[in-house]
């Protein structure tokens, strides 16, 4: 813990003044997210290599194991995020969802940023779909944090999502201990 401590510390030195507002907390909620992505991907995807299209299809099998009120509270959350208004559209191009059309990227026939699109502008989607599309949301979220988000420090204004999508992670793994790509 001492060596933790010190790399924080450090961390808040080194980062410029617009980034010394990341906290200890957001530093262990992104590190608990990660922990959680790494046991996930570690437990369902050791066979086959995670792409959207390979989560997608974990996703359909899954879904009826997912928690109905976990689902749809952040489903509603992202719901609320990328669709009521033209500020989310931005938040929304921000996931960096892949537009390729070519067959073996495409989910179901679509690109991921029109598949993903095509739910999240629908509460009334089904919960197959949710589910689906919220995996892709977190991998999205996943790969943002390691590839994608240049200005690190600004990573606490995710803080909110982070914080749903680990309790989401959390009841998944809990739901799925005795799941198996094999099912």
């Amino acid at each position: 813990m001492q060596y933790t401590e010190k790399t924080f510390v450090w961390l808040k030195n080194f980062l410029p003044e617009s980034g010394r507002a990341l906290v200890f907390y957001d530093l262990e909620l992104i590190s608990a997210f990660l922990v959680l992505w790494g046991l996930f991907e570690g437990k369902h995807f050791r066979s086959e290599y995670l792409t959207p299209v390979s989560l997608t299809r974990f996703g359909r099998n899954v879904a009826g194991v997912e928690s109905d009120g976990e689902v749809e509270s952040l489903f509603k959350h992202f719901h609320e995020r990328y669709c009521l208004d033209e500020n989310g559209a931005r938040k929304f191009d921000r996931l960096k969802l892949s537009t390729s059309t070519r067959a073996d990227k495409q989910i179901e026939g679509k690109s991921q940023r029109q598949f993903i699109q095509d739910i999240i502008s629908r509460l009334d989607a089904n919960k197959s779909d949710k589910v689906c599309c919220l995996f892709n949301i977190i991998l999205r979220y996943r790969n943002n944090i390691f590839h994608g988000i240049k200005e690190v420090y600004k990573v606490n204004c995710y803080q909110k999502e982070i914080d749903l999508i680990n309790v989401f992670m959390t009841s998944n793994l809990e739901k799925l201990k005795s799941y198996s790509q094999a099912n």
